[in-house]
C-alpha cells in the first residue's frame, strides 16, 4: 500500500507538469506604494520591445498579445508564443525574453530569435521564482532582486519597460516585477 506521502508527490507532480504545459501569461506587477497593494497588467510585445498599457503607442508597428507556451526549463531560453490572431510571421518562431546586464545598461528589455545579435552582458535565460520571472546570471549566482522600471512612452498610462542594472540611477522611477502566471 503507498503511503499518504508518495500520492502526494505523485499528484503534485502530475499537477507541476500539467501547469508547465499550459501557456503562462507575462504580467507586469506595480506596487501602488500601499503595502502589499499592487496592480498587475499584462505585458505586450511591440517592435522587439516589452510593454504595459492599453494603447499602442504611433511609434511601434508590431504589436501583439504573446504567452510562454511551454515553461519546462529544457529550452535554453524561455521561448514565447503568438497569441491568436497573430502567427509566428508576427512574431516568429524561437523567439525568447533578454535583457543586457552590462554595468550601467538601462535598455529596454528585448523579445528576439537571434541570439548571436545579442551584445556582451545580455542574459536571455530566466528562473522563477515562485511566479517571478529572474534573469539566469551566468556565473550561476541569480539574485532574486530585480531591476525592472517603467519608461515612458509617447501615449499617456503605456509604458515600456527596461532594465537597468544595479547601480544605474533610478531615482524618479516606477519599479515593476515581472510575472509568469497561469
Amino acid at each position: 500500500m503507498q503511503s499518504i506521502f508518495k500520492k502526494a508527490m505523485a499528484t503534485g507532480a502530475i499537477f507541476s507538469a500539467a501547469a508547465s504545459a499550459q501557456n503562462f501569461r507575462v504580467v507586469g506587477q506595480i506596487y501602488t506604494g500601499t503595502p502589499g497593494e499592487t496592480i498587475t497588467y499584462r505585458t505586450w510585445y511591440g517592435d522587439g520591445n516589452l510593454y504595459v498599457g492599453s494603447k499602442v503607442p504611433a511609434s511601434v508597428s508590431n504589436a501583439l498579445n504573446f504567452t510562454i507556451p511551454d515553461w519546462t526549463a529544457t529550452e535554453p531560453q524561455v521561448l514565447v508564443g503568438p497569441v491568436p490572431p497573430a502567427t509566428s510571421e508576427d512574431l516568429p518562431d524561437g523567439t525568447f525574453i533578454a535583457i543586457n546586464n552590462a554595468t550601467g545598461a538601462t535598455d529596454p528589455v528585448l523579445l528576439t530569435n537571434d541570439e548571436s545579435s545579442l551584445g556582451d552582458g545580455y542574459i536571455s535565460k530566466w528562473i522563477r521564482y515562485g511566479t517571478f520571472m529572474v534573469p539566469a546570471n551566468p556565473s550561476g549566482n541569480s539574485d532574486t532582486h530585480t531591476f525592472f522600471y517603467l519608461a515612458n512612452t509617447e501615449e499617456p498610462g503605456t509604458f515600456q519597460i527596461t532594465w537597468r542594472t544595479p547601480g544605474t540611477a533610478e531615482e524618479g522611477l516606477q519599479r515593476i516585477n515581472i510575472t509568469a502566471v497561469l
